[in-house]
């Protein structure tokens, strides 16, 4: 079997598995699991295919090594070993290949949540992740595979795929026209909970059960589950998305600090330190020290009362004696 063809495999069995979910709750879990390690695949046939003939397919290893092949140095692969999504993601980087990274990043978010907190009696919320699928395969498989994607995985599975695409489209488009009518503080709050999510089942699509009113004096319904949530979840759930999808390991790697910290007044993890004010309960927090210029940390806007950590210190030193 090549890649390519587990490649189909897995995405055409992520499909049945969708289709079952409504017999077999569990069938949502393999339902992700299948369609993400599809997605993978595809980009690792595709590695295969620039790799060289020689290299024992070089661009799909973990580990390479350099070998002397009649007189002329190549690099090769060592091991059976192959790389993970970030390896993917830095080899495609230095490739030119271009993936919509964010959109994969959900459906691993998703695959992961699924197995240890979302519920899995509701082949709705899969919704969003199929989409997402359907994007990220529709556009691979076109620009770089040079095939049309029907024909690829099948007509069938493709049309399947396609009519959960448009009804999953049509409500995102209902909820965020919803959500719209209603004001907000800020952009960045607006923004946020448009792309929360229900703290239940994970799906994306959520709305105001009242509108033309502030943001925070509503709760909101998630379509798929019909849970209702406050106005608190949501902006907690909005919050955790908004880390998880743009403060990742790059982001402290390069030394940024924590964008949101425990709001002093609320109690919420939801303090923009950014936009210096609590997305929760739209309060402000002190944000230089009272006593010298320094600026103040997350943890510091949270607990020292207005003072950095330095002065709370010698201020204890002196009360002390």
């Amino acid at each position: 079997m090549t890649i390519l063809n587990n490649a189909i495999d897995s995405i055409q069995l992520g499909i049945e598995d969708y289709e079952l979910i409504g017999e077999n709750p569990k069938r949502l879990i393999s339902c992700t699991r299948n369609l993400f390690s599809g997605i993978l695949l595809l980009f690792k046939h595709h590695l295969s295919e620039l790799s060289d003939p020689n290299s024992d397919e070089v661009l799909i290893k973990q580990k390479i090594k350099p070998k002397f092949i009649n007189g002329e140095l190549f690099f090769v692969g060592d091991g059976l070993k192959t790389v993970d999504v970030q390896g993917i993601q830095e080899r495609f980087k230095s490739l030119d290949i271009e993936v919509n990274w964010k959109e994969l990043e959900k459906i691993q978010k998703y695959r992961n949540n699924i197995e240890h907190y979302f519920s899995t009696d509701n082949p709705k919320a899969i919704e969003a992740m199929l989409t997402h699928s359907f994007n990220i395969i529709n556009d691979f498989v076109r620009v770089y595979l040079n095939e049309e994607p029907s024909k690829l995985l099948g007509q069938d599975y493709w049309q399947k795929l396609l009519d959960v695409k448009n009804v999953y489209d049509k409500e995102k488009l209902e909820c965020l026209h919803a959500l719209e009518k209603n004001t907000y503080f800020s952009a960045k709050q607006e923004d946020l909970i448009k792309n929360a999510i229900c703290s239940n089942c994970g799906s994306d699509l959520l709305k105001p059960i009242d509108t033309q009113v502030s943001a925070k004096y509503t709760s909101y319904e998630c379509v798929a589950c019909h849970d209702e949530l406050s106005f608190e979840q949501v902006i907690n759930s909005a919050v955790s998305v908004d880390c998880e999808r743009n403060y990742g390991y790059y982001h402290y790697k390069d030394g940024g600090s924590e964008p949101y910290a425990i709001c002093p007044e609320c109690g919420e993890e939801t303090y923009s330190m950014e936009e210096q004010i609590c997305l929760c309960c739209e309060e402000s927090a002190i944000h230089e020290c009272e006593r010298c210029p320094a600026s103040l940390s997350p943890e510091e806007v949270t607990w020292n009362e207005g003072y950095c950590s330095y002065c709370v210190y010698q201020w204890e030193k002196i009360s002390e004696e």
